[in-house]
């Protein structure tokens, strides 16, 4: 929604720019809590920063949604797949379990 105010330029609303940063937090804080617990059980890739795990995976994230969001229902998602496999190996130090 726009406001407009005589003589100014023409402003978005600041819900626009507010939700998305509240969600980011939200999906941030939880992941945070996550990694560490994962990082207390040792199950981190040794020398990951708990804060570089959670950057991985949100950017994981950010790249699914991209990638698959916008295909046809019915699509292979044998790239989506992938790219998961990809982030826990990094983020764990072994390979991601199989699938079957």
């Amino acid at each position: 929604m726009e406001r407009r105010t005589p003589g100014a330029a023409v402003h978005v609303d600041d819900d626009r720019e507010r939700v998305p940063a509240e969600y980011d937090e939200q999906a941030r804080a939880g992941l945070r809590q996550a990694v560490a617990h994962a990082d207390e059980r040792g199950e981190l890739a040794p020398g990951l920063e708990p804060e570089q795990a959670v950057e991985l995976v949100l950017v994981l994230l950010d790249g699914i949604r991209l990638r698959v969001a916008p295909q046809t229902p019915g699509t292979p998602d044998q790239d989506a797949r992938s790219a998961v496999d990809a982030a826990f190996a990094a983020v764990t130090g072994r390979p991601a379990p199989r699938r079957g």
